[in-house]
C-alpha cells in the first residue's frame, strides 16, 4: 500500500507592533498598519502583490466590512513579506477598527486592530 499525506494548506496573519498602535496616534503623521501573512503549502501566482490580501474598514455598529480602496488618502502595498495600510496624512475621522484579510486557494485567515487619531 502507498500512502499519500496530504498538505495541508494554512495561513497565519497578524499585526505588527500591535502594542505601538494601542496608543493614540498623532493626527497628520503618516503611518502604516502592518500586517504579517505567514503562509504554508499556498503558491501565490504573483507573492509580491499586495493585493494578496484585502483591507476592510469595520463598522463597530453594525459590524459590516467595507473594503479600503488605494486612494490620495490611503496606499496599499507589500515591503519585506508584509502588507501595508498606509495612511498618507490620517484625521481623527480615520479612527476605527481596520482588518487585514487573506483569502485566496481555499485558505482564509484574518485580524483586526483599533487605530485612534487625536
Amino acid at each position: 500500500k502507498q500512502w499519500y499525506q496530504r498538505r495541508v494548506r494554512a495561513a497565519k496573519i497578524d499585526i505588527k507592533e500591535r502594542d505601538k498602535l494601542a496608543s493614540t496616534q498623532k493626527v497628520g503623521k503618516g503611518m502604516a498598519i502592518i500586517c504579517d501573512v505567514e503562509l504554508t503549502n499556498v503558491d501565490l501566482e504573483n507573492a509580491g502583490d499586495p493585493n494578496n490580501v484585502n483591507w476592510y474598514r469595520v463598522n463597530q455598529e453594525t459590524g459590516e466590512d467595507t473594503i479600503v480602496e488605494p486612494t490620495d488618502m490611503y496606499k496599499i502595498n507589500k515591503s519585506k513579506g508584509t502588507y501595508r495600510l498606509w495612511f498618507v496624512s490620517p484625521q481623527p475621522e480615520d479612527s476605527g477598527t481596520y482588518k487585514c484579510e487573506f483569502n485566496q486557494q481555499g485558505v482564509q485567515a484574518s485580524t483586526d486592530i483599533s487605530v485612534v487619531w487625536g
